[in-house]
């Protein structure tokens, strides 16, 4: 335990050697845009002079660096209410507390699961099989204990599950993309391609979680080995989970309240574990059997989650269609009113010299 007092000081003093003087701006923060602008200022201004040139534009058109201080603005000035009120992060939220309330719950009726699969909970019991209780328990938690350090290799999957074709998707800056030919391939949508890994790693993670339910109803010692791996597993996966979806779906200045906000109420959820325990080894006499089949018929609903993320991303689907629909339209017709604009005012001039032409006939030079 002193060993582990002076490992968590190292934080502490992390904090004061390593913390910045200022935060890092986002890539959406106006502060970005303008230390960006005044590095390439020269650049920058030449650029939009030509671009307004090449264009022939009259002032129709805004500056590229004034349309990203807008839209960041605007970002930046959705209110946090907003983001907690909104479905994904009350879905991700029951489906944080749903997780951690089975995992924490295993984890303190854990010695009390072991020795009830050894004794059946007999309490008649005799010396040499409450001796082999403690045996086995101390053996098996020691294992679970060492299952811990899967983490450290099963994280970076999630992580890759998450980043996956993350590379192929246009870029969220209008100013980055690149004019695209008929014969390359279509670019992929950032904020869907998200939703979709999104998607996949919480059906994974939710899957996981029901298999770690379903082994620990199996009355067999030596097979709750398995349930220790995907308690681990499934402990990083859903933390991973849940940043990488803030991340993807709200503004980058929220990610840190909404955290803490799901942070809170599924640690004050899982404060169920107590009643639980208590009537595990009360009423039901250690059989946890009971417990562990309303936890997994409870952890269903933690698919509600990727259910709702999959409707939504139809939804972006659908209006990224329309936008990128109606700007053709939208052209077409800008395209025949400059044209009839044009011989309009052509077919003006044209009578205007015709006129001028019938007034110099009548009066003599």
């Amino acid at each position: 335990m002193w060993v582990w007092t002076g490992m968590a000081c190292t934080v502490f003093l992390n904090c004061f050697l390593n913390w910045p003087g200022e935060s890092f701006p986002a890539p959406e923060d106006i502060r970005y845009t303008k230390m960006n602008s005044d590095e390439d200022r020269t650049a920058g201004d030449k650029y939009v002079n030509n671009l307004m040139i090449a264009e022939g534009t009259t002032g129709d058109k805004w500056p590229e660096s004034e349309q990203e201080e807008s839209q960041s603005t605007t970002k930046a000035a959705v209110p946090i209410c907003h983001s907690v009120c909104s479905p994904i992060f009350l879905w991700s939220v029951v489906a944080m507390a749903i997780t951690q309330l089975r995992l924490i719950f295993f984890m303190g009726a854990m010695n009390k699961m072991l020795e009830f699969l050894v004794t059946h909970g007999d309490p008649n019991a005799s010396e040499e099989l409450q001796r082999e209780a403690e045996e086995q328990v101390g053996f098996y938690s020691s294992i679970f204990g060492s299952t811990q350090l899967l983490c450290l290799l099963t994280c970076p999957l999630i992580g890759y599950m998450m980043d996956w074709k993350m590379k192929e998707c246009e870029e969220e800056n209008p100013s980055q993309l690149k004019t695209k030919s008929v014969s390359e391939p279509p670019i992929r949508d950032r904020k869907v391609q998200k939703l979709t890994n999104a998607i996949r790693a919480f059906v994974f993670t939710n899957f996981l979680l029901v298999m770690f339910g379903v082994i620990s109803l199996i009355d067999n010692l030596p097979i709750q080995v398995v349930s220790f791996v995907l308690h681990t597993i499934v402990r990083g996966f859903i933390h991973s989970c849940c940043g990488g979806l803030y991340a993807a779906v709200y503004p980058t200045n929220h990610f840190g309240t909404l955290t803490g906000f799901q942070s809170t109420i599924s640690a004050a959820f899982a404060l169920l574990q107590q009643p639980l325990f208590i009537l595990m080894v009360g009423h039901l006499r250690g059989d946890p059997y009971w417990i562990n089949v309303g936890l997994l018929i409870f952890s269903l609903a933690a698919f509600l989650l990727p259910c709702y993320l999959f409707f939504h991303r139809k939804t972006l689907i659908r209006e990224k269609e329309h936008l990128d629909t109606n700007p053709a339209h939208q052209s077409e017709k800008e395209l025949a009113d400059i044209i009839q604009s044009d011989c309009g005012s052509h077919q003006r001039r044209l009578d205007g010299h015709s006129e001028h032409g019938n007034i110099n006939n009548g009066h003599p030079m």
